[in-house]
């Protein structure tokens, strides 16, 4: 039991948290960046914005995965890979917004 867990912790340790920058514009609207990976959208809200790149930081991790050697081995995108994980841990972009912050 002990190597069981040990293996869990070893998962909660990997677990990457995203910073997302906030900004608003002159419009009223919201602009979001994550620091470690090349991503920002624009929103309404501040909710919507995290929603929003949320799901796309979603659809990067999967694409990131389907093109694996593409991506980790070219070497602007090398470091996004502890993030992807850490989405790819996550059940669906919903959950992805839990570890954005």
């Amino acid at each position: 039991m002990r190597k069981k867990e040990r293996n869990i912790i070893c998962v909660r340790k990997q677990l990457n948290y995203i910073t997302l920058r906030l900004e608003q514009e002159e419009d009223g609207s919201y602009t979001g960046f994550l620091k470690e990976i090349d991503l920002a959208c624009n929103a309404l809200t501040s909710d919507d914005v995290k929603t929003q790149i949320a799901k796309d930081l979603w659809e990067y991790a999967n694409e990131y995965m389907e093109e694996f050697d593409l991506y980790y081995n070219s070497p602007n995108r090398r470091s996004h890979y502890p993030y992807v994980f850490s989405v790819l841990m996550q059940s669906n972009p919903v959950s992805v917004e839990k570890i954005i912050g």
